[in-house]
């Protein structure tokens, strides 16, 4: 009777710690969140910016949006103003993936741990460039060149959590005027 009692207690130790190592191997497993914005029309943003000055690309418009992943939650229906407090005040609790695309294709990956840039690739090299022609695609090359070598981690962030959109609006203008007039 000891004996079947003692392997019935070591059985239930047995059941009860192997329940608790899969609770807790589920607690360790964070929820990572998509966050993905509209398509905005890059060619329109372009065309908009420089006029005629610009030949559009043949091949039909340009659609611009942004994903960012990571298990940092970002709460719905935050003003401009909260989501740049909200930001700031949580900059070194967030990691992610942010991925600029162009018609579902990658333009510009940002990698970001603990609110740092750790990385940043882009479809193109940049290190040696300084002005680019006044073209559409001297134009994509010059926005490219903007987010890898200028934006600091909170830019690439904000612009990731609220679309982006009117950051790479702003970049696109500014090329536009550098290089085109």
């Amino acid at each position: 009777m000891k004996y079947t009692l003692k392997i019935a207690f070591v059985i239930l130790t047995s059941i009860l710690c192997f329940a608790c190592s899969e609770d807790r191997a589920e607690n360790e497993q964070q929820e990572t969140f998509l966050y993905i914005s509209e398509k905005v029309n890059f060619t329109e943003i372009i065309s908009n910016y420089a006029g005629t000055k610009i030949k559009t690309p043949k091949n039909g418009d340009n659609l611009i949006y942004s994903e960012f992943e990571s298990s940092f939650y970002i709460p719905e229906n935050l003003s401009d103003a909260e989501l740049d407090i909200y930001i700031q005040n949580n900059l070194s609790s967030i990691s992610g993936t942010v991925k600029y695309m162009i018609n579902d294709e990658v333009y510009i990956i940002v990698e970001v741990v603990n609110g740092i840039k750790s990385s940043i690739e882009t479809n193109k090299n940049y290190f040696l460039k300084q002005a680019y022609p006044c073209s559409y695609d001297g134009i994509q090359d010059c926005v490219q060149h903007a987010v890898y070598e200028e934006w600091s981690t909170y830019t690439a962030l904000k612009c990731a959590f609220t679309g982006g959109l009117a950051c790479i609006a702003d970049e696109a203008a500014s090329c536009i005027e550098e290089n085109c007039f």
